[in-house]
């Protein structure tokens, strides 16, 4: 359904695509594609001065392509067609536009007919309908028709397609094909496909229409390719799809040699009917293309497609088969990552459009038996790496092994870079025996939000303080999920580094800060009691609720400051000294390979995450209105930062005019309106930011081990020092085995 889209539903498209099956990695022969952006496109966009504007169609009809767009300003939209002509586009019509209209769906046939399903809301009935227009090439309106004679009254059209003599397929949401001669008249309905889920539509090469369709047996979704057969006015299933391996745009018009082309998470390929063979023509790992960021594909000939990328605004793009012709021959980097994602593709895909002496190829272990020892052995055993992407769940290891550079003296040298560019305590706290051994572009605080009078006039929190609260509040929820187990997972988050030494391999689990955590977590555990997370700020301001564990946002400043009438602070786990807050990543980390044969190109790529324009968040918070990547490590991308949260008046930002910060946080026990910081909000969030002073050190693999051990502890069967004594030698033997 080409329907209006806002960003969640790309980031909602965006996960639902990473967390898709897998299937065994195949070889791909064919060259790769080159991205050649069309930018005339953008061009004509920027001519237009849009405020915003969205493709919601791309067709390809008779050797010719077509674009549909829709433009906004002022609360006005403007509908066109351009017509792509090699680099070149032009702008071929102009779409009517009723008031509160939405385009459903646009085609075009050989003679350059435009037909157009589109959606009005009838302000004076109070109803909407769906309506099928007409129009020849020059815009003028040949017939309108209201789908709701059509079809039944309780369905609605999701996809226009027209056949192969121009007969209209009208595509339903019960499942149901109504099939229009070419003056819009019904002829009749395929009624065989009711119940199904009509994914996506598009045409063979031989002009037939063909559909992905989606029947459910229980919660198994079961994907099929049909194909509509017109003389026998009924449809043929060419195809059944793999399960768990499509995401969105599966199908892809087809072009000589194949039918047509068929995309999954891992390749494009192309399908040929008669073979019944699919053959796998791209690899998204292989090419410069996030599969997450590109959105509908048209295949024009074998060798060069058409894509749509989604980015901060859509782009056009040519996918040409083939190497480009450069002057010099690019050096190969190899980066290593235990899993890659659409995020890592991204950031590799631009650096390699945008280096003329360096291309990365990556290098993923996800399909390794033991994908982390498989890694490990190949760093420190000397294979061509040059680029790290450090593990998420196990960096603390990793950095122990000495298969990483010192980054300091490449800041030092760099012509734009220096260290006195940074927040200093979040360096100092990744810093490993005065190294920085990775990249650290974004942070966020984690913390524990809590009463400030808690404290006492001292504002001082430790261990003391902490055991005085529960005294006091015997009744209180710790936090929100209130399970022993979760009690003792809060306290690892913020601590569990100091019970671990990475680099000597040892542990200590049997001291007394560690019995002291299982005994609290034991005797305050609350197992099957908790919090609706709506409810926290009011448990929290009612002492019902001791502590919210979250991320300490500028956001979240002003909600807890507010809804407490400044009886607010941040701590986190008292054994961990100070006041228990950490630096938690909220990027990915790169660092270079002791071993890498090419150092300096490597740097090459590593050294953007500490620039300027990387670190800028001033795009991300102006879309969302609040944060969702935390805060940049730069001083001067820290100052926007806040900058973007406590102005008063509208500001203007690399061209852009910037709002103040405004919303409304709804729920049933909290009406909460988001404005600028003020002036000791903003104190307060500098505050927390300044004197935290250590990175959370996590391996999930420890707490795993932990949490499942210290079970035996909480259930009685076993005592504090049983349990803490198998922890201690299951941590051990996992330390020694990764020495």
């Amino acid at each position: 359904m080409n329907r209006k889209t806002g960003l969640c539903f790309l980031i909602c498209v965006m996960c639902c695509l990473l967390l898709a099956g897998c299937k065994k990695k195949q070889e791909v022969f064919t060259e790769p594609f080159q991205r050649i952006e069309i930018e005339s496109f953008s061009r004509a966009m920027k001519e237009k001065h849009f405020e915003t504007y969205e493709i919601v169609d791309m067709i390809y009809r008779s050797g010719k392509q077509y674009v549909v767009v829709e433009g906004y300003q002022h609360e006005e939209i403007q509908r066109f067609i351009y017509q792509i002509q090699g680099d070149e586009v032009v702008e071929w019509i102009t779409l009517p536009v009723s008031k509160e209209c939405q385009t459903n769906a646009v085609d075009v046939d050989e003679n350059g007919n435009v037909y157009l399903l589109e959606e009005r809301y009838d302000e004076i009935a109070d109803k909407s309908g769906e309506y099928l227009l007409i129009m020849d090439r020059e815009g003028k309106k040949l017939s309108e028709q209201e789908i709701g004679e059509l079809i039944s009254a309780n369905d609605i059209v999701t996809e226009l397609q027209l056949g192969i003599q121009n007969e209209i397929y009208l595509f339903c949401d019960s499942g149901t094909i109504c099939v229009l001669n070419t003056l819009a008249e019904l002829q009749y309905c395929i009624e065989n496909h009711v119940g199904e889920r009509i994914l996506e539509v598009t045409r063979m090469k031989d002009e037939s229409v063909i559909f992905v369709s989606a029947e459910y047996s229980g919660e198994k979704e079961n994907l099929n390719v049909y194909q509509i057969q017109h003389d026998e006015k009924n449809t043929k299933r060419i195809v059944k799809l793999e399960e768990e391996v499509y995401g969105t745009n599966i199908l892809i018009n087809g072009v000589e040699p194949y039918d047509f082309y068929l995309r999954d998470n891992h390749y494009i390929s192309g399908y040929s009917v008669d073979e019944k063979k699919m053959t796998p023509i791209m690899d998204w790992e292989e090419n410069d293309f996030v599969a997450d960021m590109t959105d509908r594909i048209c295949v024009l000939t074998e060798k060069q497609w058409i894509a749509l990328e989604q980015d901060t605004e859509p782009i056009l793009v040519y996918m040409q088969q083939g190497q480009p012709e450069t002057g010099t021959q690019a050096e190969r980097l190899y980066l290593a990552c235990l899993y890659s994602d659409s995020v890592l593709h991204k950031q590799v895909a631009d650096f390699n459009r945008e280096s003329k002496s360096y291309q990365i190829d990556i290098i993923s272990y996800d399909e390794k038996e033991d994908p982390f020892y498989s890694f490990l052995m190949d760093l420190t055993t000397g294979k061509e790496i040059d680029i790290i992407m450090l593990p998420s769940e196990q960096q603390e290891l990793l950095q122990s092994k000495g298969v990483l550079e010192d980054l300091y003296p490449y800041i030092e040298k760099d012509w734009e870079l220096e260290k006195e560019d940074f927040l200093p305590n979040v360096l100092s706290a990744y810093e490993q025996d005065g190294k920085l051994l990775h990249t650290i572009s974004r942070v966020n605080v984690s913390g524990w939000l809590t009463k400030k009078s808690y404290l006492g006039e001292n504002d001082t929190w430790n261990l003391m303080v902490f055991q005085k609260m529960l005294e006091e509040h015997p009744n209180a929820l710790l936090f929100r999920e209130a399970s022993g187990e979760k009690i003792l997972g809060y306290f690892l988050d913020g601590m569990s580094g100091s019970l671990v030494d990475w680099e000597k391999g040892t542990c200590d689990f049997q001291s007394d800060a560690f019995y002291n955590m299982l005994d609290i977590a034991k005797q305050y555990g609350k197992q099957k009691e908790s919090i609706p997370l709506e409810e926290v700020v009011e448990e929290v301001k009612k002492e019902a609720l001791l502590f919210s564990e979250t991320i300490l946002n500028p956001f979240e400043v002003e909600l807890y400051d507010t809804a407490l009438n400044g009886d607010f602070t941040a701590v986190g786990p008292p054994f961990a000294g100070e006041n228990g807050r950490s630096f938690i990543n909220s990027d990915i980390q790169y660092g270079i390979s002791v071993n890498s044969g090419n150092k300096d190109g490597a740097w090459e790529f590593v050294r953007t995450y500490f620039t300027a324009e990387y670190q800028d968040l001033g795009e991300n918070i102006i879309l969302f209105g609040m944060d969702t990547d935390g805060f940049p490590v730069r001083k001067d991308c820290f100052e926007e930062y806040v900058k973007r949260y406590t102005a008063v008046e509208r500001y203007e930002k690399d061209g852009q005019w910037i709002e103040p910060i405004q919303g409304q946080v709804g729920t049933s026990v909290l009406d909460f309106e988001a404005k600028p910081l003020t002036t000791e909000q903003e104190k307060m969030f500098r505050k927390i930011v300044s004197e935290t002073m250590q990175k959370q050190k996590k391996d999930t693999q420890i707490s795993k081990i932990i949490l499942e051990d210290a079970q035996a502890y909480f259930d009685d069967e076993k005592t504090m020092e049983q349990a803490a004594e198998i922890m201690q030698n299951r941590i051990n033997l996992y330390l020694n085995e990764n020495r």
